[in-house]
């Protein structure tokens, strides 16, 4: 009975011991709220660094760009005279191929159509005598050709039939003849001559039929045809497209275009932009079937009605086969406008901060984690950074020095 007694205190006594560890274990993983807040507030703010870097910087403007050949124009030929049929009979040119001044674009019945260089556009045949700006320009466009026609001036004298003769001569073809009714009046002006010279007291008459062959003699030489040249604004041209083929009859459509025989890269670019670019800058574009090529800008204008600038650019030296791919394509240029002289001391541009009185300021920071304002001359910004050097006066720093831009 005692023993039984001994046993039940011993079990509530060891029962009550297992509680009370329970509880004080149970109440270790009990937290306040208090407690919960302090544990899951974050840390104390620290400064975000990065060190000072050494690079060079390049400021560039960035743009799409349209490739083509400068100037396309449409070839309309003179058909010639009225009812004939004006039948391409060969020199048919091919997509590509090069119009040089003094070579024939087209052959039509026969004939030689040739191109020349000039604004204003043949408006009638030519021949000695005749007066005007027409033949001013064609009498320039043989001297360029090699030809001599004279004294350059309005009048198509004897000279300049000779040098016309001669264009011809150059392409393989017989000069045009003179009209039927210049040669019918030089015989009769030379036949003139010949009876005055046979009477015995010509005198007067003699002097009055020499008079008239020197007239005619003046008109007297080969012509140039109305149909038989092509004047182009600039020599030489690029055909892009052809018409016509041969054995076709010529109507009033056109019989090609022919655009400038240099290429150009054309980009639209904005007002802030724009007014960093000058004619002379270098430009680098992608070429549509994989690298690069460069090219010289060569005209920075406002673009008419949008706004911004429309900028040319020249490219250098292409194959074949890269023209023909850049052709027709829209390709990406990118124009560097300002770089530093090699390798300088650069940091993010969030490093930044101005002073009371507008200085431009950065904030170092030592393996201690103190800071320091330090005063600096920005020079070129770019990529996300700017160059930077110490102000007068201020410490000196190098490239993996940190500098604070965060916090």
């Amino acid at each position: 009975m005692g023993s039984s007694r001994k046993n039940t205190v011993l079990i509530v006594a060891s029962i009550a011991v297992l509680a009370l560890v329970v509880g004080l274990v149970a109440g270790m993983q009990i937290t306040s709220p208090a407690d919960a807040a302090s544990r899951t507030a974050p840390p104390d703010a620290t400064d975000v660094a990065v060190p000072v870097e050494r690079r060079a910087l390049v400021n560039q403007v960035v743009a799409r760009a349209d490739a083509s050949f400068e100037g396309a124009i449409d070839v309309l030929i003179e058909p010639g005279e009225a009812g004939a049929k004006a039948v391409v009979t060969g020199q048919v040119p091919e997509a590509g191929d090069q119009l040089n001044e003094g070579a024939a674009v087209l052959e039509v019945v026969g004939r030689p159509v040739i191109a020349l260089e000039g604004e204003l556009p043949m408006y009638r045949t030519l021949s000695p005598g005749m007066r005007g700006p027409d033949v001013l320009q064609l009498e320039q466009a043989l001297s360029r050709l090699g030809l001599n026609p004279g004294y350059i001036d309005n009048v198509y004298t004897g000279d300049t039939a000779r040098a016309v003769a001669g264009m011809y001569q150059r392409i393989g073809y017989a000069a045009p003849p003179m009209s039927p009714d210049i040669e019918a009046e030089l015989d009769a002006a030379r036949q003139a001559v010949r009876e005055a010279e046979r009477m015995e007291d010509a005198g007067d008459v003699l002097d009055e039929a020499r008079a008239r062959l020197g007239e005619a003699q003046a008109q007297a030489g080969t012509p140039l045809p109305i149909s038989e040249v092509q004047y182009f604004p600039t020599l030489p041209r690029r055909v892009d497209d052809v018409k016509v083929r041969r054995g076709d009859v010529l109507e009033s459509a056109p019989v090609m275009t022919a655009s400038g025989a240099d290429m150009v890269l054309t980009a639209r670019i904005n007002d802030v932009s724009g007014e960093l670019i000058a004619e002379g800058d270098e430009a680098i574009f992608d070429l549509p079937r994989g690298g690069t090529a460069t090219g010289t800008v060569t005209d920075v204008r406002d673009a008419s009605g949008s706004g911004g600038y429309e900028v040319s650019i020249e490219p250098g030296e292409l194959t074949p086969e890269q023209v023909d791919a850049l052709r027709g394509s829209n390709v990406r240029v990118t124009i560097p406008v300002a770089s530093t002289e090699g390798e300088v001391l650069v940091v993010p541009l969030a490093a930044l901060t101005a002073g009371p009185g507008g200085e431009s300021r950065i904030e170092l920071q030592d393996d201690d984690g103190v800071t320091t304002l330090v005063r600096v001359n920005v020079g070129l910004s770019a990529q996300g950074f700017a160059e930077v050097t110490p102000a007068e006066g201020e410490p000196r720093f190098d490239a993996g020095d940190l500098v604070v831009v965060g916090r």
